[in-house]
């Protein structure tokens, strides 16, 4: 079974490592990865090309097969608005199943060991599945994130993030965790993770990035919550706190 993870990453190049960092401790069966990131090119410090490109050239594990994928962007038109984005990640997956995703969560070491059954068990399910997450204090997350020179290779960043102070979070936020059959997306809702014609996610270059797509897409296709622990999200500064657009390095 494949899973292509989607994100889309604008400055968010050191959280991504964490979460690539822990993709790369997996441990016991797993589904092979496709993780898929929409990116303005040559942006960031590191880029986001430089990033992918350090962990590809990783020697690879026997058990862990992670293809990455370029979802690449000549400024930020398109890129601003997550649903138009997640409509061409979507469009061109060849995997079974779609894993909307922000750039700054990290996985337990046996997440995708959990994942896998549950996924054959539901694979007609045309909902989409999730859970819950933690999520550290910002300034917390900030000095994990500082302690280390990118691209980099985080060592055990589920117990580095694990050990941080918590807050315990049921829902689905922003949609940081949204799972759902590709074939089941083509055949039911169009293969479209939003009408482009009702993407209601806020222009940052005319107010600040809120994503609001991730609403009309539960909506649409419905929701159930899987018994998978906990994702860990490495919090940080956002637009909606400042109610103005910020391109600071995370």
């Amino acid at each position: 079974m494949k899973v292509e993870i989607a994100v889309s990453c604008h400055y968010f190049q050191r959280r991504m490592s964490w979460m690539i960092s822990s993709l790369l401790e997996q441990l016991g069966e797993i589904p092979q990865l496709v993780f898929n990131v929409a990116y303005d090119e040559r942006t960031g410090n590191p880029t986001t090309e430089q990033t992918l490109h350090f962990f590809d050239s990783l020697p690879k594990s026997s058990n862990i097969v992670i293809d990455f994928k370029h979802t690449p962007y000549v400024g930020t038109e398109t890129l601003q608005y997550r649903g138009l984005v997640r409509n061409r990640q979507l469009a061109e997956s060849d995997a079974d199943f779609i894993f909307f995703s922000d750039c700054d969560m990290v996985f337990g070491p046996r997440w995708f060991e959990k994942l896998l059954p549950f996924l054959e068990e539901n694979k007609n399910d045309k909902r989409m599945f999730y859970t819950g997450r933690y999520s550290m204090p910002v300034g917390d997350a900030d000095k994990l994130v500082a302690a280390h020179k990118y691209p980099y290779r985080v060592r055990d960043p589920f117990g580095k993030a694990k050990g941080a102070r918590l807050k315990k979070r049921r829902n689905c936020g922003a949609g940081f965790c949204q799972i759902v059959s590709v074939k089941s997306m083509r055949e039911n809702f169009d293969g479209l993770y939003i009408p482009p014609n009702n993407c209601r996610d806020y222009s940052w270059e005319k107010k600040y990035q809120k994503a609001k797509s991730d609403v009309t897409f539960r909506r649409r296709v419905g929701r159930v919550s899987m018994p998978l622990p906990y994702l860990y999200h490495l919090n940080h500064i956002r637009d909606n706190d400042t109610k103005t657009h910020t391109e600071v390095q995370r």
